[in-house]
C-alpha cells in the first residue's frame, strides 16, 4: 500500500511540474530586444530636417515627420488661360484663379433675357507682393495691379471652368 501512494505521490509531483512548466513558458514575457511576430525595429530615434531641426519617431513604423516642410514651387505656364487652382503667368504677373463665388449665366439650350455673370476671386503676384482680386464678367471690370491692368474676357463652361484673362 505504501508504494501505492508512493507511485501516486510521483506521478502527481510530475504532473504538477509539467503543468507549471507548461504554463511558465506561454506567460513569459519577450525580453528585452527580442522580436515579437508583427513588430518592426526601428533603427534611429531622431532625424534632421531640411530646416536644421530635430524630430523623434511616431507611430508603429517608425515615421518621421518634419514641420514647415517646404512644398513643392507649383508648376507655372505662361499662358492668358488658366483654371481653377493653377497658377499662370501672363502679362509680367502671376495669376490664380480661386474659386467662382456666382455663376448665373444661362445654359447653353434655353434663351434667356439676360445672359448671367461668372463672378472670379484670383489671385495676383508680381515683385513678392499678393493681392485677392474679384473680376466680374457682366462689368467687364479691369483690375489694376503692380502696374498691370487685367480683365477676364472668357469663362469656359461650368463643368471644367477655364478663364481667360486679357491685358489693355
Amino acid at each position: 500500500m505504501n508504494k501505492t501512494y508512493l507511485g501516486l505521490g510521483i506521478v502527481a509531483v510530475v504532473a504538477i511540474g509539467l503543468g507549471s512548466y507548461y504554463l511558465g513558458a506561454k506567460n513569459e514575457s519577450p525580453k528585452p530586444g527580442a522580436e515579437t511576430p508583427g513588430s518592426v525595429v526601428c533603427t534611429a530615434d531622431a532625424m534632421q530636417c531640411p530646416d536644421g531641426s530635430y524630430v523623434g519617431r511616431t507611430g508603429p513604423n517608425c515615421q518621421f515627420v518634419c514641420p514647415n516642410t517646404p512644398k513643392p514651387a507649383p508648376v507655372v505656364k505662361a499662358s492668358n488661360t488658366a483654371k481653377l487652382g493653377e497658377r499662370v503667368s501672363f502679362n509680367g504677373l502671376y495669376i490664380t484663379p480661386l474659386k467662382v463665388t456666382e455663376d448665373s449665366r444661362c445654359p447653353a439650350d434655353v434663351q434667356c433675357v439676360w445672359a448671367g455673370r461668372v463672378v472670379l476671386s484670383a489671385k495676383l503676384e508680381r515683385n513678392g507682393k499678393t493681392q485677392e482680386a474679384i473680376f466680374d464678367s457682366s462689368k467687364q471690370n479691369v483690375v489694376t495691379f503692380e502696374g498691370k491692368s487685367i480683365s477676364l474676357s472668357k469663362v469656359g463652361a461650368k463643368e471644367n471652368y477655364t478663364f481667360t484673362f486679357s491685358s489693355n
